[in-house]
């Protein structure tokens, strides 16, 4: 899958969803992330993630 840079995806960090921002290539090194309460992240993660294209991360990847 191509991406264009800047973008976020939502992923699972130690149960806890979060917004992650990616600026580059570099996956591994993100430059922003924002861990959010796990029952409103969750709920942002079903109800955007479709709209914002974006993977949750809880063990594996899905798309919405």
């Amino acid at each position: 899958m191509q991406c264009e840079y800047p973008f976020i995806r939502i992923e699972m960090v130690n149960g806890y969803y979060s917004v992650v921002l990616y600026l580059s290539e570099d996956r591994h090194s993100p430059i922003s992330m924002t861990f959010l309460d796990y029952e409103l992240s969750r709920k942002l993660a079903e109800s955007q993630g479709a709209l914002l294209g974006v993977r949750v991360l809880d063990g594996y990847y899905r798309d919405f």
